[in-house]
């Protein structure tokens, strides 16, 4: 019989022991829970109707202009995610 499998420390130290995150994984969820309700505030309260009312031109041509480009990074991202995930990983 074999002996079962150990886990070294250059294994342990990149993340491939299943255990829980860690501290950097703590550090990075604190990061995400901080950083995303002020990124999402800033785009959806500040940006667009700044870019809807003061770059495009305002009324509901500037709103058009922004539901469109809003339309097209959507379908963007949603065609592109999965090929560059995969590239990525």
């Amino acid at each position: 019989m074999s002996a079962a499998p150990t886990i070294t420390d250059s294994e342990e130290s990149e993340g491939g022991s299943g255990k829980a995150l860690g501290i950097k994984g703590l550090a990075w969820a604190i990061f995400e829970w901080a950083r995303n309700p002020y990124y999402n505030v800033i785009v959806i309260y500040v940006f667009t109707p700044y870019f809807a009312g003061q770059v495009v031109g305002g009324g509901p041509e500037g709103q058009t202009v922004v539901a469109n480009t809003i339309a097209v990074a959507g379908f963007t991202m949603a065609s592109l995610a999965p090929v560059l995930g995969v590239i990525v990983d």
